[in-house]
């Protein structure tokens, strides 16, 4: 079940969040994270769902990661 959503910093502050995905846990979010959106933004945040307020209507993007990709721990 992917329950925990990646948000970029916009801005070095972290003020500004913006929703890339959700994930099946925050070891494959930030393995994402790392691959293929640190060099553009400053920071990130996983967040579990149940936590989050979320828009009504929200619709996720739901990512996964090729093994390659993944830490060793991506797979808890």
């Amino acid at each position: 079940m992917l329950k925990f959503i990646l948000a970029v910093s916009v801005l070095a502050d972290g003020c500004c969040n913006i929703y890339i995905g959700t994930f099946a846990n925050c070891d494959v979010a930030q393995a994402y994270y790392d691959h293929y959106l640190a060099q553009d933004y400053s920071g990130y945040s996983c967040l579990y769902e149940d936590y989050t307020v979320l828009p009504k209507g929200f619709e996720h993007r739901y990512i996964s990661l090729p093994l390659s990709l993944r830490s060793s721990n991506a797979d808890r």
